[in-house]
């Protein structure tokens, strides 16, 4: 009876025992569970902070890049502006320098001494002629018109339609050629004025119109980009026409070579 018991009792401490090295077990392995689920969500979070610093920095990084393009762009075309605005200086001074310079001329021919003593030539010439120089001054002086009001297509017009009527034979037809000259110059047709000049010196060898077209022959081809070509006749007219106005301007000019 007594040996039964122990027997019992023997087997229920082993099942004790066992259920109690169980419930360690099982405990150890709640515990090892818990802390691999907190290292797991500590991890997580941190890979979350990670992704907000890496998407952070990405964002900053895309914004400072536009920044600077940005101010890449702005310099770039503060320059372009600048750079314009010198060549609409530039054009509109050596547009002002034209007119005055057209004006200066026109007002020296039509003060000229010489126009005088032809007006008197022609009061003592027969009356044919007399009449054909007094059409010929109406249309000289109708096309110079249009010249000074800054016409200058006009202007072209009626010189060449002066030319074809008055080619020879009229005093006021080299005149005339040299202003259709200046008239082309204007609009900055400088081949063509250049031509123009060009026939003002060959077809009328000895009018006093010879040294500004010269000079003006000598702007057209530094237009054109003919340099040494407008360097040589800059040369010629301080050499031919010394202590004169083109003379200084030619000086003026060679500085700038």
């Amino acid at each position: 009876m007594n040996l039964s018991i122990n027997k019992i009792l023997h087997r229920y401490v082993i099942v004790v025992f066992v259920c109690n090295i169980f419930s360690v077990s099982v405990g150890l392995a709640a515990s090892s569970q818990n802390k691999r689920q907190d290292a797991a969500i500590i991890k997580l979070k941190k890979d979350v902070r990670i992704l907000k610093n890496k998407s952070g920095n990405n964002q900053m990084g895309a914004l400072l890049q536009q920044n600077e393009q940005l101010r890449i762009d702005s310099q770039e075309l503060r320059g372009t502006i600048e750079t314009l605005q010198y060549k609409l200086k530039k054009n509109e001074d050596r547009q002002k320098n034209l007119y005055n310079d057209l004006n200066i001329r026109i007002k020296k021919l039509e003060s000229n001494k010489s126009f005088s003593s032809n007006n008197n030539s022609i009061n003592n010439s027969n009356t044919n002629y007399s009449t054909t120089t007094d059409v010929g001054k109406k249309d000289y002086q109708k096309s110079l018109s249009f010249l000074k009001q800054g016409k200058y297509n006009k202007a072209i017009k009626s010189f060449n339609s002066f030319l074809k009527k008055h080619k020879t034979n009229n005093e006021y037809s080299d005149n005339a050629q040299y202003w259709l000259a200046e008239s082309y110059y204007a609009l900055k047709k400088y081949d063509i004025a250049l031509n123009e000049f060009l026939n003002l010196v060959e077809g009328y060898p000895n009018s006093d119109k010879n040294p500004d077209a010269q000079i003006k022959i000598a702007y057209c081809y530094y237009e054109l980009g003919y340099k040494k070509e407008a360097r040589t006749i800059f040369k010629y007219i301080i050499d031919t026409y010394p202590n004169t106005e083109n003379a200084k301007l030619s000086q003026k000019k060679l500085k700038n070579f």
